[in-house]
């Protein structure tokens, strides 16, 4: 397929055209994972995230709770083991698009591959996206308000 713009823009495999659609774009989201590796899962490994035709590294920030299968419950964790299911947040290295699985079940689901052995170590749904940045509120603040000038830091500095 090839598509001809009328202004020029930077765009390439994975990258992702629409018009009147509700989607997410961010780094980070909540996801349900169900982990096949052999390895262990702990939080702060590196991964690549397939979803779609997009990769991008990415990184589980931390194990919120698995998913005990018999009784339905919420069980407390820090690692995953081969075929338990879990409740991570996850972080990319870069901006991309995504929806919830309930709204769109290709842009909502996806893979986790070892940046190793290039095997597949989870499959994913994702629940919502998390919007750290939409809690911040940023203020102007000057070195002066708080007695320290930049002349002072200076001087402390060489002397």
């Amino acid at each position: 397929v090839t598509i001809q713009l009328d202004t020029e823009i930077d765009v390439s495999r994975g990258c992702m055209l629409c018009k009147d659609v509700n989607l997410h774009t961010n780094k980070m989201f909540t996801s349900t994972l169900l982990w096949m590796d052999d390895n262990k899962l702990v939080a702060g490994k590196n991964y690549f995230l397939k979803l779609g035709t997009k990769m991008v590294p990415a990184v589980v920030m931390n194990i919120k709770y698995k998913v005990d299968v018999n009784e339905g419950t919420h069980v407390q964790t820090d690692k995953l083991y081969k075929n338990e299911i879990a409740c991570c947040d996850i972080a990319c290295s870069d901006t991309i698009v995504f929806d919830e699985f309930k709204h769109h079940k290709e842009l909502g689901g996806f893979v986790l591959i070892d940046r190793i052995t290039n095997m597949t170590s989870a499959c994913g749904v994702i629940m919502h996206a998390l919007r750290r940045t939409d809690n911040l509120t940023w203020h102007e603040m000057l070195q002066e308000s708080f007695g320290h000038s930049r002349r002072d830091r200076n001087l402390r500095q060489s002397g």
